[in-house]
């Protein structure tokens, strides 16, 4: 998850200087596709967390691995704090997406459908 998150934010750093250079501005599928793999990276890192968590809260049984919170409480807390921080960012990265697909696909026109194709759908 550290490096997912130092990833993402030099990403989000080069975005924020990349958005006041006037060529980078005009490369909106490079925003797009980069949008989205730090969205996915973001997603699979958090899940993982997710797992730690709920194996250190839980532990596994079936393997023999006892609950861990227990004895280290700070660190299920710390653990805690940092995946709804981790959450949070990736909302906004979500919306970073979703507004780079916006950008990326409102230069296109809608597809034009003729009056034959209209008919053989009705």
């Amino acid at each position: 998850m550290v490096c997912t998150s130092a990833i993402c934010a030099a990403y989000a750093l080069f975005a924020a200087i990349a958005s006041w250079i006037r060529y980078f501005v005009t490369k909106a599928w490079l925003f797009f596709v980069s949008d989205q793999i730090v969205a996915y990276l973001m997603v699979t890192s958090g899940a993982a967390v997710m797992e730690i968590l709920y194996l250190a809260y839980n532990g596994d049984q079936k393997i023999t691995w006892s609950e861990a919170c227990s004895s280290y409480g700070k660190f299920c807390n710390q653990m805690k704090v940092a995946l709804i921080l981790h959450a949070l960012v990736l909302c906004c990265f979500i919306v970073l997406a979703l507004i780079s697909a916006y950008r990326v696909f409102s230069r296109f026109d809608p597809p034009f459908l003729s009056k034959q194709d209209n008919e053989e759908r009705t």
